[in-house]
């Protein structure tokens, strides 16, 4: 019997420790045409689940930074924001026992195309209980006056989709395309000619991607999502 009560209560401590930093989402993807001044931001909201008054001062650290050179990231935490940030870069916040806050990542794509991969560690500072990752996806499409024009006159339907989606660009050349999932890998290509092509994804795994082609010199890349 006494060894069933210590195995129950080593249980309820396992469970514990590995609960005590908890996130709405740990992997969060933002895209858009590249800016200057506007970032493309990545946030998520971060609870503290400790029951200890000790457990209020919070680590983060980056421990992996692969971004397209030229680009700016900056990262927020509930109370501040540290710019031009680097592979290793750390720093601590307080956050009380119970209480949530926001956790954001600010991409600065500059006009550059390309992805870029994040991840971020969050620990207790007092080195209490085990620490937890989030992961921090960007896409940043060229900007550019005649490939807005030309991006304006793509259209998916429907979308989201779940089986297939049907891709409609006017154009009299046959053109490959290309699609990318979030981490900005190749999942499938095809050819589009003429004004409709209906593309099968019945095998994709749920979540958002990436249509790219070029046409003339512009590189038009739209999103749509696959649903279950």
């Amino acid at each position: 019997m006494k060894k069933f009560i210590h195995l129950t209560i080593a249980m309820i401590f396992f469970v514990n420790v590995n609960a005590q930093l908890s996130f709405n989402n740990k992997v969060v993807s933002v895209s858009g045409w590249g800016s200057d001044t506007e970032p493309k931001n990545a946030q998520c909201v971060l609870t503290n689940n400790s029951a200890a008054q000790a457990d209020s001062m919070i680590s983060w650290s980056i421990v992996t930074f692969e971004i397209p050179t030229g680009w700016q990231f900056d990262f927020c935490d509930p109370y501040d924001c540290i710019v031009n940030l680097g592979a290793n870069s750390s720093s601590t916040f307080k956050l009380k026992k119970g209480v949530s806050g926001p956790l954001k990542g600010q991409f600065f794509t500059k006009g550059i195309p390309g992805y870029a991969t994040v991840k971020i560690r969050l620990a207790y500072a007092n080195g209490a209980h085990n620490a937890d990752t989030i992961t921090l996806l960007a896409q940043g499409w060229a900007t550019g006056l005649n490939t807005v024009k030309k991006q304006s006159v793509v259209s998916f339907f429907p979308n989201p989709a779940k089986d297939a989606i049907t891709l409609k660009y006017e154009t009299t050349n046959a053109i490959d395309v290309t699609v990318y999932n979030v981490l900005g890998a190749k999942v499938k290509s095809f050819t589009h000619s003429s004004n409709e092509t209906t593309l099968n994804i019945s095998d994709l795994e749920k979540g958002l991607y990436f249509i790219r082609f070029s046409d003339n010199g512009n590189v038009i890349s739209k999103s749509f999502t696959k649903v279950e």
